[in-house]
Formats: C-alpha cells, structure tokens, sequence
C-alpha cells in the first residue's frame, strides 16, 4: 500500500484545526500500518514451516525483502518517536501543537458533539491529560527508542565505517510498535472517534506466497526424487 499524504504542514494564525488534526492522524495510521505489515511479514519468514519453506526462504529475494522490511520498520519508528521539531510526523511534535495553539471553531465544536458519547474528550484538558499520561508512556521506552534511532543512524540509513549498535531484540521492535497502535486509538479513537484494526494485513500478508513458492519447490523435488527412484 503506497499512501497518497496528507499531511498538512502549517498552523494558520496559531489554531490547530480539525482539518489538520484528521489529516496528520491518517497520515499516522498509514505510517504504522504499512510498520505494522512489515512486521508481521518478517515474523513469518522467520518461522518457516517445513523444509521446503526454509529453501524459498534462503533465496537472495527474501533476504532483500526481509532486509527493506527491518529497513522500513526502523525509519518509520525513528520518523514517529523522533525528539526533533523539524520532525513533522513525530509524536513530540503532534503534542506541542496541541498543547502551544488554540483549537479553532471546528475543533472546538467537535470537542462539544463528543459530551453526548461515552468515552470520548470533550475538553482541551481532556486531551492535554492523556497526552501527558501518553508522554510518559513513551518515556518508558526510551532505551528502545536510543536504539533504534542509533540503528537508523548509524546502519540503516548512514553508513558508519565504525558502527557501534547496540543489540535491538525483534521483541523490542514489537513494543514500539505496539505503543504506536495504542497512541493513535487512544487519540484519533477519543478525538475522533475513529479507531483502526492494524492487525488485519491478511491481503498483504508474505504467507500466501510461501505457501504456494514452498509447493512448487516440493513438487519438484519430489518429482527428482520419483526420477531417481526408477534408476
């Protein structure tokens, strides 16, 4: 899936408005979806299921695709925790907007509509409250974030002749990702009201090509084998 962005990238006369709000959380949805899709396709051609997978699986194309996956995975994650102001897509950006700007009509208005739903903020404070709740949430994994932002830094997108990273657990990528997901059901869900299932990549899932390539290389060596056997 290739996005087409949304993101809006200037604040009209210090209001943050509902426009920008909706567009930077679908822009933050593709962001993590797209993580997401990659991640759990690498989960998958880390377990192959039979010998036949474990040939397809050792092929130059997946060693690749598995390489532009972890890639795309640690560009994406430095992109969403990233400390810079010139980070447009971080998080520490999103909450400085919302806490430095005054919201405009729209958003004010929307804030209003939500007091007849349960659940969902209906005030300015309301969101300052979760998002320092958030802040710290995202403090907790700050060793993981030093690494994975020394990995970008130091791997995946500069190369260091003299790289010193430290050890990034597959695990520790999936708490990242993890904290992303909750972050943006938390705000675009009470915001919004708008929530996303990032767990359903079924149609872009890496399985059903293994399957199929994994049958086709049993096939033939089974055939080799039927060959041989008549010798």
């Amino acid at each position: 899936m290739i996005p087409k962005n949304t993101y809006q990238t200037k604040i009209k006369a210090n209001q943050l408005t509902l426009n920008y709000i909706e567009a930077w959380f679908k822009d933050f949805k593709n962001i993590i979806f797209n993580v997401n899709i990659s991640f759990e396709n690498i989960k998958r051609m880390k377990s192959p299921k039979d010998e036949f997978e474990l040939t397809i699986l050792n092929q130059g194309f997946f060693d690749h695709y598995y390489y532009l996956s972890i890639f795309s995975i640690i560009v994406q994650l430095c992109k969403i925790f990233s400390s810079s102001k010139n980070q447009r897509r971080s998080l520490n950006k999103l909450f400085k907007l919302v806490k430095e700007n005054e919201f405009d009509s729209e958003l004010n208005e929307l804030l209003n509509r939500n007091k007849s739903k349960n659940g969902l903020f209906t005030t300015r404070q309301n969101i300052f409250d979760e998002i320092d709740l958030l802040a710290d949430d995202i403090e907790s994994h700050r060793d993981i974030i030093t690494k994975v932002n020394i990995a970008r830094d130091q791997y995946y997108t500069h190369s260091d002749p003299f790289p010193d990273i430290p050890t990034l657990t597959f695990s520790e990528l999936e708490l990242l990702i993890k904290l992303s997901i909750k972050i943006y059901n938390s705000l675009s869900g009470k915001i919004l009201n708008e929530t996303f299932m990032f767990g359903m990549v079924t149609d872009w899932n890496i399985d059903y090509p293994i399957r199929i390539l994994a049958l086709h290389e049993k096939t033939r060596v089974d055939k080799i084998n039927k060959k041989l056997s008549l010798l």
